[in-house]
């Protein structure tokens, strides 16, 4: 995905978004699949908008950080303003499946006794009581044939 910003006089600048959301619905829950980096600035803004989307079609939300490379101080204050916004809405925001490297980082900030985090789906949310659907964000819809 590509972000251009035109600057007076200086030509076009071009940002390739080095992450990728895939959001989908398991049972009465939202999860949102990240993949690549969760740094400063166009991520954590994507991010933000996509889970308080979601989080507005459902009282649960996961967020699957499998294929998450890496995440900085930003992203990981977004991970927290994300949590202290689903909790003064009543509703759950939940972590499933980092790699080793954002587990430890979760650990070393404290944030692991903060945020919650579940090895699997299936830990975070039960058995999916219904089919998966599409889901349509924004401009963006995700096809369950591509989960």
């Amino acid at each position: 995905m590509f972000w251009r910003h035109p600057f007076p006089g200086c030509g076009t600048w071009e940002h390739t978004l080095e992450l990728n959301l895939r959001t989908r619905r398991h049972g009465g829950v939202i999860v949102v699949s990240c993949e690549g980096r969760i740094v400063y600035r166009d991520e954590t803004a994507v991010l933000s908008r996509v889970v308080r989307q979601a989080l507005q079609h459902s009282s649960e939300v996961v967020l699957d950080l499998k294929r998450v490379r890496s995440i900085d101080g930003a992203g990981l204050g977004e991970l927290v303003l994300l949590h202290l916004w689903a909790t003064t809405q009543e509703k759950a925001l939940k972590l499933v499946g980092g790699s080793r490297w954002v587990l430890q980082l979760l650990e070393l900030t404290h944030l692991s006794s903060v945020l919650s985090s579940y090895a699997s789906l299936e830990e975070a949310t039960g058995p999916c009581p219904e089919p998966v659907t599409s889901l349509r964000f924004g401009n963006a819809t995700f096809d369950a044939a591509d989960a």
